[in-house]
Parts: C-alpha cells; sequence; structure tokens
C-alpha cells in the first residue's frame, strides 16, 4: 500500500472528500428520488384513469340497458347488453382511430369521420343517461331502434376505410423493398396485333390462332386493327 492511498483512506474517514463530490453525490439522490416519484405519480394517473372509466362506463351501461328495456322492441330481453355496448363501444373505437391518426399525423378525413363518430355517439350516451335519470324524454322513442342499423353502416365505413388505409401501407412497403410490380395484362389490342405478326397479317389464320388460345374476338374487329396498322404509317402484310 502506498502513501497515497493511505492518504486517501484517511481522509475519506475523516469526511475530507475533494471538493464537488459533495453536491454531485446529492444532485443524483434528487434526480432518484425525482424519478421515483415521477414513476409513482403515473401509475397513481393510470390506474385512476382505468378505475374512473370503468365506473363511468358501468353507470352508463345501466341507464343504457334499462333505456332498452323500457322503450319498446330495441332488443329482446337477453339481447339487451348489445344496446349499450354498441352506443358506447363505438365511441371508446372511435376515440382510438383518431388518437391513432394523431400519433402517427395521418390526419384526414378518415378522421373527421371518426370524430364525428364519437361525438354522435357521446351525445347519444348522454342525452339517454339523463333521459333514463329524469324521465325527460330527450330522444324520441321511435328514433332508438334506427340506433343500432345506423352505427353499423357508418362503423363498416370507418372500418373499411382503415383496412385501405392498412392495405396502402403494405403495398408502399413492399415498392420500398424492391420487389419487381406484377406485369400488366395486354389488352386484346395487343394481342391481336402480335398474333397478326405471327400469322403475317393474314386475318383466317390469325383468328384461328386466336381462338386456340382461348381468345374471343369478332372478325371485323380483327380487319378494323389490321387496317388501323396500316393507316398509322406501318408497313400491312398481305392479307
Amino acid at each position: 500500500m502506498t502513501a497515497a492511498t493511505t492518504w486517501r483512506g484517511t481522509a475519506a474517514a475523516n469526511g475530507d472528500t475533494p471538493a464537488g463530490s459533495g453536491p454531485i453525490t446529492e444532485a443524483r439522490r434528487l434526480v432518484a428520488i425525482e424519478q421515483r416519484l415521477l414513476h409513482a405519480i403515473q401509475w397513481m394517473v393510470f390506474g385512476g384513469v382505468i378505475l374512473l372509466t370503468v365506473g363511468a362506463g358501468a353507470l352508463s351501461w345501466e341507464h343504457l340497458t334499462h333505456i332498452a328495456a323500457t322503450n319498446g322492441h330495441i332488443a329482446p330481453r337477453h339481447l339487451l347488453f348489445l344496446f349499450p355496448t354498441i352506443v358506447d363501444g363505438f365511441m371508446v373505437i372511435s376515440s382510438g382511430v383518431v388518437v391513432r391518426h394523431a400519433l402517427t399525423d395521418e390526419l384526414g378525413w378518415r378522421t373527421w369521420h371518426a370524430g364525428c363518430l364519437v361525438a354522435a355517439t357521446a351525445s347519444l350516451s348522454v342525452c339517454l343517461n339523463i333521459q333514463d335519470s329524469t324521465g325527460h324524454v330527450i330522444v324520441p322513442g321511435w328514433v332508438l331502434p334506427g340506433v343500432a342499423p345506423a352505427l353499423y353502416m357508418l362503423g363498416t365505413e370507418l372500418g373499411l376505410a382503415e383496412l385501405r388505409l392498412l392495405m396502402r401501407k403494405l403495398r408502399s412497403r413492399i415498392r420500398a423493398y424492391g420487389l419487381p410490380a406484377e406485369p400488366a395484362a395486354p389488352s386484346k389490342r395487343q394481342v391481336v396485333l402480335s398474333v397478326l405478326a405471327e400469322t403475317g397479317g393474314r386475318v383466317p389464320a390469325a383468328l384461328e390462332l386466336l381462338a386456340e388460345r382461348g381468345v374471343s374476338v369478332d372478325r371485323s374487329y380483327v380487319y378494323e386493327i389490321k387496317r388501323g396498322n396500316i393507316g398509322a404509317g406501318q408497313p400491312g402484310p398481305p392479307t
């Protein structure tokens, strides 16, 4: 053990540490405490949001189920749970679509569609909850049976729009990988011109060859293509 090592050990034991090491240690301790507090606050907020959302959803579920049970034949008794599921479920799903578009910077008409669906279902849910609690008619009874088919139509369109967006993303990724695109099928005119070139411009032979290949064309159509090919300045083969 050297003299310098002995001196550092003695200084540390006596509390004579180098200047500046104390504030750094204290700062690190405060940062660790701050991180632990932030994590605790985040979990408290997250748990509180889940708890309050579940509670509010349960109350709304009860009111909407009672509305469905006491207003005509909205649904059979064993399917009453579907009415609150449809109304509040579409509100939650559409809100998720709006949030996803905002996070991915894909704002467009699909976002407006989902946002309007959120506003409509949220307003309907609020009005029906108030109506069931107070007995004051806000939404007429003849409107309630039309809620399910209307949301079915709007939700289907929203789902198809999201599916189209997903398919476009997949195609763009395929192109980004440089995979060759599928060649476009030749038009009937191109097929006829190719067969005329193979048969030396003889229309009867071209018709026979087209029939063998499963291409159905009219004789006059073949003659028209042949005349148009000659009129375009290209030499016409003998008939």
